[in-house]
């Protein structure tokens, strides 16, 4: 691969510098070591690490914040770090399977990115969730809180990638948005939410409808028998 000069590398930095938000050396290294090396994600439809699933689409037209150069980043590594600083009430997947799987339905974005409904985003709040776990876990979570893509615009896209054919449950982005946003937002989003009328139920039965859509995808709905 050709390699820009180091004039245009330094002017590069430059201008980057002048628009970026600050971020923490070790936010940049974390993010940086999530970069997929090989492989991609887990898909619901293969056994995870068959590497067969790698995403090298570049910003612009795949949902990206357009922060900077689209990359493919690692599911199981994001994962890893998801599950081992978010826990409790701050639970944000049920294990690491579901994670990944739900990964794979994000928009893949840049690991420059602060805020944005994309994967680069989530694995920016993940590193920094360990240090700060509760100023952190809930962006990097599949909700994104706000921050890493509003609750239903998160929620409305991991629907139309993980319920789909006779699984789905809303006739079009449209209606999704408008039905989830008639879900209690309280209490706050955690995978320990199994019952209850909630955005934070369906959520949690989004994450595992990923595995079994048959079995959870019906519960995510505005009419629900398990989030009621």
């Amino acid at each position: 691969m050709l390699r820009p000069s180091s004039s245009a590398r330094t002017d590069a930095r430059a201008g980057k510098a002048a628009t970026l938000p600050a971020i923490s050396l070790r936010s940049v290294v974390v993010v940086v070591g999530l970069l997929a090396a090989s492989g991609g994600c887990f898909s619901p439809d293969r056994a995870p690490g068959d590497g067969s699933d790698t995403d090298t689409s570049s910003a612009g037209g795949d949902g990206s914040s357009g922060s900077g150069d689209a990359a493919p980043l690692s599911c199981p590594q994001y994962c890893t770090l998801v599950g081992d600083h978010c826990d409790g009430d701050l639970l944000q997947y049920p294990g690491s399977v579901e994670c990944e799987a739900m990964c794979a339905g994000l928009p893949v974005g840049a690991i420059d990115d602060t805020l944005g409904n994309t994967r680069g985003c989530r694995a920016y709040h993940a590193s920094n969730a360990i240090e700060d776990p509760a100023g952190h876990c809930r962006h990097a979570g599949p909700s994104g809180d706000g921050v890493c893509g509003g609750n239903c615009e998160s929620f409305c896209t991991l629907a139309a990638a993980l319920c789909t054919d006779e699984n789905q449950v809303f006739a079009n982005s449209e209606d999704c948005v408008t039905q989830c946003g008639q879900y209690p937002v309280d209490p706050p989003y955690s995978a320990d939410l199994l019952a209850g009328d909630s955005f934070a139920c369906r959520m949690f039965h989004l994450s595992v409808a990923a595995l079994q859509p048959s079995v959870h995808c019906g519960h995510i709905g505005l009419v629900s028998d398990t989030c009621f």
